[in-house]
């Protein structure tokens, strides 16, 4: 099989992951806050870490190195992560996962401040262009906005100076290392939130199977979109994430009753168009080079 096909393959487990990780998360978010949530996501995701270094032979990538920019990286993780589980417990899921993907616009505005690239006249127009699609979808002076759609787009903008601290941390940094940090920072931060807030609920024995798929999803995913951009150019493998939002749309409607709203599908249509001409953009300058 060629290595075009395999990073489709490995695209599509990590479309599946995100897809199981985002409709536990709105399960467990019936009995957990986000706090819970995280720390016992996480805990299972040292699990699944812990095995997969082990299996791999690859304990030596986790020694303790510029720890100061794990630490940063996994604070702004931290709350995107919250904010995100806090929006997917309060808003439907297909408006979730449109507002998420401003994330890449988010890494085009804040890029020049944070790792010192050009903001070129051809970022100004696609991050107008993905914004324009925002405003579409939340829809300002017609109906009110909701917190959660305010948390997400929050997460959005942490998100994105998670993947640009992220991108300084590959230069030299393992990529089973930064995810081990990230499960394992994450967890004392949960519980850290969890004792200042005084909530310790453990999740009941209906629900505690679909924390178990948030936790292997959530690494899962990220390993296999990791795959896929080792196989095969962004240019073919960022797109194929936006089949998550017909995906969710539909489990959205279907098992939680969820409107299906035009407004969403026409400004993801934008947030979509935007991403991908910066993606084709950087893939030509790429091979220009």
């Amino acid at each position: 099989m060629s290595s075009t096909k395999r990073a489709v393959l490995w695209m599509i487990c990590a479309i599946l992951s995100f897809s199981a990780m985002a409709v536990g998360g709105r399960m467990v978010s019936a009995e957990l806050n986000t706090f819970e949530l995280m720390t016992y996501r996480s805990f299972i995701g040292i699990l699944c870490m812990c095995i997969l270094l082990t299996v791999m032979g690859r304990w030596a990538d986790v020694r303790p190195r510029r720890m100061k920019t794990h630490f940063t990286r996994n604070v702004a993780h931290f709350i995107g992560q919250n904010l995100w589980f806090f929006g997917l417990a309060t808003i439907p899921l297909s408006k979730v996962i449109a507002l998420e993907f401003t994330t890449p616009l988010w890494v085009a505005v804040l890029a020049p401040f944070v790792i010192g690239e050009t903001f070129t006249t051809r970022k100004i127009l696609t991050t107008a262009l993905g914004f324009i699609g925002v405003l579409i979808i939340v829809q300002p002076g017609n109906i009110e906005i909701e917190v959660g759609t305010i948390a997400v787009l929050i997460s959005a903008v942490a998100f994105a100076v998670t993947m640009l601290i992220t991108k300084r941390l590959t230069g030299d940094t393992s990529a089973y290392a930064i995810m081990f940090y990230v499960t394992v920072m994450q967890a004392v931060f949960g519980m850290v939130c969890m004792v200042a807030t005084g909530s310790y609920t453990m999740v009941s024995l209906d629900l505690a199977g679909w924390m178990i798929v948030v936790g292997i999803a959530g690494v899962g995913a990220h390993f296999c979109l990791t795959t896929a951009l080792s196989l095969a150019p962004a240019t073919i493998i960022s797109p194929m994430d936006f089949a998550r939002l017909p995906l969710l749309t539909v489990v959205g409607a279907v098992f939680f009753l969820e409107e299906i709203s035009l407004f969403v599908a026409l400004g993801a249509t934008f947030v979509f168009f935007a991403n991908y001409l910066n993606i084709l953009a950087e893939s030509r300058r790429n091979l220009a080079n």
